[in-house]
């Protein structure tokens, strides 16, 4: 792989929450990007690869909700000046 090129990846697992119904899952994230000039990069990248939803908890205080996580990715072009 080229110097320019670079390359995130991330791997997280999460044990069991049984008292909110949550079960332990892993989660692996990828970037990469690509230099197309000296201003210019492209990056590509996606999250939660390994399943196409699973549960995570979000809350505020005392209140806290399991929230189902889809797979995503994205593209983005930036232009720095």
């Amino acid at each position: 792989m080229p110097r320019s090129v670079h390359l995130d990846a991330l791997l997280f697992h999460s044990g069991a929450l049984p008292n909110l119904g949550i079960g332990p899952y892993t989660r692996a994230d990828i970037r990469v990007e690509v230099p197309l000039s000296q201003r210019v990069t492209l990056s590509v990248g996606g999250q939660n690869l390994l399943d196409p939803v699973h549960a995570e908890f979000a809350g505020v205080g005392a209140i806290v909700t399991p929230t189902l996580v889809p797979r995503s990715a994205r593209v983005q072009l930036a232009w720095r000046y």
